[in-house]
């Protein structure tokens, strides 16, 4: 018998409808049963114009997969399936976000950041990934990073609108982070939020426009009284100012007024100094709850920290919860805590012997470890120790300028203006018109008793900044000692800060003498 062509076709195409739906339904099977994964639907596989479907849900799927894997800590396969994940479903931002932060974690700063700008074309108006993007980026202290992925999010409106004023401040802070004042303002004038105006103040105050700072300061509080933020600020500047007795009373009255507040407690303590401990006693009693919560735990160990007070911190994580006294950053405050109080050799054989949980590939460890570490090293003598530590510091790209300038501070402290000096020389390299850094380096010369340095630096600020009152202070009274009585340029330096001085300064200065 004969077939026609069309019965021939007939065939043909039927059983090719045979073969595909076979074909289908088994990949189908895989997939669903095999694999576990319920997303993808049978017409996703049957149709051909719907597999471009398939890609990102089985991405999806790994990523789902890696995330469960990751809350259970199983970092390997967590991380293997995340990374699969995101190269199938390159828009899955969750995915996204949790394999950068796990690079970040591996120390892998120039990988994680790539990863967050390759998602950005699939966030416009996304707000949660920005603010949590914003929140790892500042975590880890990658200001120049924020500052270029903000101004791209901002200039090319990719930032939910929700979000434009945690953008703003956190882009303005990284800009006064890398002391780059004129930028910081800018932003400031484009969004004169509270945090914002609070950042102006601290620039005012960098720049040595000591009243200009308390201006703003002030009238923040007339109108906003009880704003966390703004108090603090307020309270430490008075300090800074010489002002304690409104310092104190500032902080007195915002702790009565809200006295169940660790913020608020921590600041009056800070406004106390050493008389604070008696209060700090009281308070714990009132607020045993602070010994369960990481935070509010963290508040108050840290102030201890700075203030160099470790048996009081020792007899807090005795009392506190089992979990919150292991947290890495823990340790590091309780480190510090020894380095402050001067307790050297103890701080010597904590950093000999630190605890499973600091990782100094994570960043964040990576930068306090050694921050601290080379602060005692220098205190006790080990420059050797000191020296490597620093030059660890350095190479870390992604350590902050304000950072550095804090450990230069430190040292300056303990009476290493040598080791200052290169901190200093360091961040002016990177920017020479880093105004806190080239403060400090006149503190310097002026430890050091540089005479000419202290001249030719002065004569510098002065010409396009201004300097801070105590700084002027301590130049006048270096350049006006006996010892520089022949230097014709010092009596000359003197009057011209003085002649920069309003006259109740002038006098104040001339008295301190």
């Amino acid at each position: 018998m004969q077939l026609r062509p069309k019965k021939i076709l007939g065939i043909l195409a039927g059983l090719a409808f045979v073969l595909w739906l076979g074909a289908s339904s088994g990949l189908y099977y895989f997939i669903q049963y095999s694999k576990g994964y319920d997303a993808i639907r049978f017409t996703d596989v049957a149709i051909p114009w719907n597999w471009s479907r398939i890609r990102p849900k089985w991405g999806d799927f790994f990523i789902e997969k890696g995330l469960r894997h990751l809350e259970a800590r199983e970092w390997n396969q967590a991380f293997y399936h995340i990374r699969l994940g995101v190269v199938k479903s390159p828009g899955n931002l969750e995915g996204r976000l949790a394999m950068a932060d796990m690079l970040f974690q591996a120390n892998e700063v120039v990988r994680a950041v790539q990863v967050l700008e390759a998602g950005l074309e699939y966030a416009a108006q996304n707000e949660l990934f920005w603010k949590k993007m914003i929140r790892f980026l500042e975590y880890y202290q990658a200001d120049r990073v924020i500052i270029r992925i903000l101004e791209k999010g901002l200039d090319e409106n990719l930032v939910a609108d929700s979000g434009l004023a945690t953008a703003q401040a956190a882009l303005a802070k990284a800009y006064f982070y890398q002391a780059d004042y004129a930028k910081a303002r800018e932003v400031i004038g484009r969004a004169p939020s509270i945090s914002n105006r609070v950042l102006r103040s601290r620039i005012h105050f960098d720049q040595g426009l000591e009243e200009l700072a308390l201006a703003e300061l002030e009238a923040l509080h007339t109108t906003h009284p009880n704003h966390r933020e703004v108090v603090i600020h307020l309270t430490r500047l008075y300090r800074q100012l010489g002002e304690d007795g409104e310092a104190v009373a500032l902080a007195r009255h915002t702790y009565l007024s809200n006295p169940y507040s660790v913020e608020t407690a921590v600041n009056y303590f800070d406004a106390l100094g050493p008389e604070a401990n008696s209060e700090i006693e009281r308070f714990l009693e009132r607020v045993p709850e602070i010994y369960q919560d990481e935070g509010s735990l963290f508040e108050l160990l840290n102030y201890l920290a700075e203030a160099g007070e470790p048996d009081l911190q020792t007899i807090i994580l005795e009392r506190a919860e089992s979990s919150p006294a292991r947290a890495p950053i823990i340790w590091f405050l309780a480190l510090e805590a020894r380095i402050n109080g001067g307790r050297y050799e103890a701080a010597r054989a904590m950093l000999a012997h630190p605890p499973e949980t600091i990782n100094l590939r994570i960043p964040l460890h990576h930068i306090l470890f050694h921050s601290l570490s080379l602060t005692n090293a220098y205190a006790l003598g080990a420059d050797d120790e000191g020296d490597i530590a620093l030059k660890e510091l350095f190479s870390a790209g992604h350590i902050r300028s304000s950072a550095l300038l804090r450990i230069g501070q430190k040292l300056l402290e303990i009476g290493r203006p040598d080791r200052a000096g290169d901190i200093t020389a360091f961040l002016l390299k990177q920017n020479p018109g880093n105004q806190p850094a080239l403060v400090c380096q006149i503190q310097v010369d002026l430890m050091l008793g540089d005479t000419q340095a202290v001249l030719s630096q002065s004569k510098d600020m002065m010409g396009g900044k201004t300097l801070p009152f105590k700084l002027k202070r301590e130049i006048v009274r270096h350049l006006a000692s006996d010892e520089n009585t022949f230097v014709t340029e010092a009596g000359e330096m003197v009057k011209r800060i003085l002649d920069t001085l309003a006259p109740s300064k002038r006098v104040q200065l001339l008295q301190s003498l």
